[in-house]
């Protein structure tokens, strides 16, 4: 799972380890969960419906501390822990693998970032953003 290739975000070192920042993912997933306005919004994202966002008990994304050979220093946050992973493919398994990568990076950036920052108060909180192209 530690496969670049799955990789929607990079951030260099912020304010929090990376089990608070796990803990507070968690947390605004639990927060997205309960607002059916966001379940809606999510669900058009990938095409479910809004019943099947809301069986993703777990996030979708999680922060991982990248493997060695990737840059030094960063937080990285990949795409979807297994429990979710096989949810969330069940639900669009005709949907291709960059397409879902693409959803999985505009879920990040239009909705869990700024729910997340909710959680981590601080503007340095996840650290500076890293460009992906950028990163050898």
């Amino acid at each position: 799972m530690d496969d670049e290739s799955q990789l929607v975000a990079a951030y260099g070192a912020g304010t929090y380890r990376p089990h608070e920042l796990q803990a507070a993912l968690e947390q605004t997933w639990s927060d997205l969960l309960g607002d059916p306005e966001r379940q809606a919004e999510i669900a058009a994202m990938f095409g479910i419906k809004a019943s099947q966002v809301e069986s993703l008990t777990e996030p979708p994304l999680t922060f991982r501390v990248p493997p060695s050979g990737m840059s030094g220093g960063e937080i990285a946050v990949l795409v979807v822990t297994w429990g979710a992973t096989e949810v969330l493919l069940g639900a669009v398994r005709d949907m291709a693998k960059e397409t879902l990568k693409a959803r999985l990076k505009e879920l990040w950036k239009n909705i869990m970032v700024p729910a997340l920052r909710k959680h981590l108060p601080g503007r340095e909180s996840l650290g500076s953003e890293k460009d992906l192209d950028e990163r050898d």
